[in-house]
């Protein structure tokens, strides 16, 4: 990548850590918090966006394999986490949806992937839907491993104990979002 892409690439991965890391630095709770969806989903975006500025100049190799499929994961679930968010109107915090912090967890996320694919032109490959709805599937595993082991359900429309219905249903609607987004992400990344 040339020094001119490259520049872009920088200040957008600058600009989204610091803003992440400004975040985790304010709560109370930073850890606790790394049990949502929503932080993980950051979480993962920020350290993709990493590894991506450690690959700037590879075409190949093993390191480049790994930021890819970070990369299907992170990005996949950032447009999952959006979309999910927006259509089930959930707040990031009791701030409301009307907040910055808000918007950069829930839509920011998915503007910044949509935004490194046309700085980056880093190829996604479709075969590679299997990694972000294996991630979703352990993430729900976890939860109802915690939900068994006395703790309380993260979010109300994944309680497997006291809502088992509600949690199928939001299970069944995530195995086909998830690769969906995927697959829009790919369609998306070969129109740029």
């Amino acid at each position: 990548m040339s020094a001119t892409k490259a520049l872009p690439m920088i200040l957008v991965t600058v600009l989204l850590n610091s803003t992440f890391l400004l975040y985790m630095v304010e709560e109370k709770f930073p850890l606790f918090l790394l049990q949502t969806l929503t932080y993980q989903g950051v979480t993962l975006l920020c350290l993709t966006s990493l590894l991506t500025l450690l690959c700037l100049g590879f075409r190949r190799g093993r390191l480049r394999d790994v930021e890819q499929k970070c990369r299907s994961i992170s990005f996949t679930m950032a447009i999952f986490i959006s979309i999910i968010s927006w259509v089930l109107l959930i707040p990031v915090d009791r701030g409301g949806l009307h907040t910055f912090k808000n918007h950069f967890f829930h839509t920011l996320n998915s503007v910044y992937c949509i935004v490194s694919m046309f700085i980056s032109k880093a190829q996604f490959n479709p075969s590679d839907w299997k990694y972000p709805l294996f991630y979703g599937v352990l993430y729900l595993l976890y939860n109802i491993y915690m939900q068994y082991s006395g703790y309380s359900a993260i979010y109300p429309f994944l309680d497997f104990i006291n809502e088992p219905t509600t949690a199928f249903i939001i299970l069944g609607i995530s195995l086909v979002s998830i690769p969906s987004c995927h697959a829009g992400l790919c369609k998306l990344n070969a129109r740029i």
